[in-house]
């Protein structure tokens, strides 16, 4: 519990506003005994108090205490500060309500609602550590098992095999919810990259490692589903930017583990170790994590009930939407892959740096990139999901490639200037996965276009690795890949809907029409 006090001197007229319910964050209602409560809003218990002693002609000593609750599980810590300064007890302006800050999701959220967003944001840090481990460990680990750079980019593909389990964990979600199977998740990914510390080569490595990758990608696949099925209409890009952030947090965590690379040759073992402290997180998640509300209202049941009056979706319903995107998704990836999987390779064999500086290099030209994820995803909420998108995965195309014939100064530059505007294609597109799809259907699409992505993935990284090691240079290479993020961007602009503000089944009719909207 939380308390926040003020005392000011005010007068008659601001006391009335003072006593007058808030609006904002939290809404406000008032109580007999002159207190007030939350009405609506994301806290588990609020409460405003406030005393007042006159102390001369129309002029008030006023003592206001604010307690209050936010159950926001492991990121709560984030925004503590700047909750507090926003629910900072104060005098209202005339005729104009407490705004919102410009961090808050565009709409309020309930209790609920912030509750669910912090537990996937756990599952995210898991998920983040695990997706990045085999791209970050791949040199120290060919390094001691003596393999060259086109074995280490088809180790690379091969890992993107398990995208075939993901597939399978997304359908299941869709019969048997997407709690049970993000708990799967967060259990078998973790076991199964410990398995890698034990590799006694990089054949051994790369099997168990196609194997918790998969759960990882299950785990991408299924939390912005989860997340976009608990928001309300004008926060889902909100939701997957918060969840992106955290599971680049989980990423950035492994590339700073990256340092136990420089103890030995087998310091790199290490860091298969580390994703073991996520079981912890994965019984947190088996007490606290509720099934969706969205998955709950349309479960598979009310379709194979006789006297329903519904038909299960069918994917032959939705083919249009599901070409466009494994198309738009399999153009990112043929370019995202390779440029950033075998940027160490690049950094070490043609810049010079070692892993230490490679790690340093990593953290500070992609950290900033959270400020296009914050940004792209509050910009694609209020504007529109194809602007923001079109503009983000063309810089993220053009300055990327420019850092791989770049030095100096100007590597870092253009690396950091790509990553900060870049990464506003990841809530600005990735929201269109989740939304452009019935609940029955969700994960299976999801998981169908995640895997043609996967091989674009693939793709590139087989013929930037083949390329990069006949021309004795990856930049060329990865400039030929750059026309996939080019091409979307106009595709994007031609062909995609626009889906800011409106509900998933505005978007979805198949689905049956929900007694409350969830989140709303």
């Amino acid at each position: 519990m939380t308390t926040l006090t003020s005392t000011l001197t005010v007068s008659t007229d601001e006391l009335a506003r003072i006593k007058h319910p808030n609006v904002g964050i939290v809404n406000e209602t008032g109580n007999d005994d002159g207190s007030f409560s939350q009405q609506s809003g994301p806290f588990a218990s609020y409460e405003r108090t406030v005393s007042v002693v006159a102390t001369g002609q129309e002029r008030h000593t006023v003592t206001q205490t604010i307690r209050y609750q936010l159950l926001m599980p492991y990121v709560g810590w984030i925004i503590a500060l700047p909750l507090k300064r926003a629910l900072r007890p104060s005098v209202p302006a005339i005729d104009s309500p407490r705004r919102t800050p410009w961090w808050a999701p565009p709409d309020q959220l309930d209790a609920h609602t912030i509750n669910v967003l912090g537990l996937l944001c756990g599952a995210s840090i898991v998920g983040g550590y695990l997706n990045t481990l085999i791209t970050q460990s791949i040199l120290p680990a060919s390094d001691e098992f003596g393999t060259s750079k086109h074995t280490e980019a088809i180790a690379l593909a091969v890992v993107r095999i398990g995208i075939l389990i993901s597939l399978a964990l997304a359908t299941v979600a869709d019969r048997k919810g997407r709690r049970n199977a993000i708990l799967l998740c967060l259990v078998a990914g973790p076991i199964f990259a410990a398995l890698g510390a034990l590799s006694p080569n990089l054949t051994f490595l790369t099997i168990t490692q196609l194997v918790s990758r998969s759960f990882a990608l299950g785990l991408g696949i299924l939390i912005p589903i989860f997340a976009a099925e608990e928001m309300p209409k004008n926060s889902r890009a909100y939701a997957l930017s918060i969840t992106s952030l955290i599971m680049a947090f989980g990423a950035g965590l492994c590339v700073f583990s990256l340092h136990l690379a420089d103890l030995g040759v087998k310091g790199w073992r290490l860091m298969y170790v580390i994703p073991l402290l996520g079981l912890a997180i994965a019984a947190h998640m088996f007490r606290k994590l509720p099934e969706s509300r969205r998955f709950d209202a349309h479960r598979p049941d009310e379709y194979a009930a006789a006297d329903s009056p519904h038909h299960r979706p069918s994917l032959k319903q939705n083919m249009g939407r599901l070409v466009m995107l494994c198309v738009g998704l399999a153009l990112l990836n043929v370019f995202v892959a390779p440029a950033s999987q075998l940027q160490n390779r690049y950094l070490n064999n043609e810049r010079g740096f070692t892993k230490g500086d490679i790690s340093n290099f990593t953290l500070l030209t992609n950290t900033p990139g959270g400020i296009g994820v914050a940004v792209g995803g509050k910009l694609a909420d209020a504007y529109g999901r194809r602007i923001v998108g079109a503009v983000a995965v063309a810089a993220l195309g053009i300055c990327t490639t420019a850092s791989y014939f770049a030095s100096g100064v100007w590597l870092w530059l253009w690396a950091a200037v790509g990553a900060i505007i870049g990464s506003a294609t990841i809530p600005s597109l990735s929201v269109y996965l989740p939304e452009l799809f019935p609940t029955a259907l969700r994960g299976k699409a999801n998981g169908i276009i995640s895997t043609v992505a996967v091989m674009g993935s693939a793709i590139g990284l087989i013929t930037v690795g083949y390329l990069s090691d006949r021309w004795g240079r990856v930049g060329p290479a990865i400039a030929i890949m750059c026309i996939g993020p080019l091409v979307l961007a106009a595709l994007v602009i031609l062909k995609f809907p626009e889906t800011a503000h409106k509900e998933l089944e505005q978007l979805n009719p198949q689905d049956a029409e929900l007694a409350s909207t969830p989140g709303g």
